[in-house]
């Protein structure tokens, strides 16, 4: 018998804490667009550019072994935070975010 995996959006903080969670074989992994532009403007953060700067680029080789989704949703006057519920939504999936930064991940 076999079981379809979990479809996960990965919010932004939970990559800036721990990228390697999209390893995790066990779930589908998707990350919003918005995401990645958020990853991007944190590159010149002087206490975030290291983790911003690994999960682009651990997202970025997830891409090319297809092990990955890179969703968008193009609405004009909503949050970041609004598109990439959107986006979870858009593919029926549940959004994994971080509880107070303290590791607690939260599937929604």
């Amino acid at each position: 018998m076999s079981f379809e995996k979990i479809k996960i959006v990965v919010d932004t903080n939970v990559l800036l804490d721990n990228p390697e969670i999209l390893l995790d074989e066990r779930y589908d992994y998707s990350i919003s667009y918005t995401t990645l532009q958020e990853l991007d403007k944190l590159k010149s953060d002087k206490d975030l550019n290291f983790p911003a700067r690994h999960s682009i680029k651990l997202i970025f080789e997830l891409l090319k072994e297809n092990k990955i989704s890179i969703l968008n949703v193009p609405t004009e006057g909503i949050t970041n935070d609004e598109k990439i519920v959107e986006d979870t939504r858009s593919i029926n999936a549940k959004l994994m975010s971080n509880y107070a930064y303290d590791r607690t991940y939260l599937i929604i």
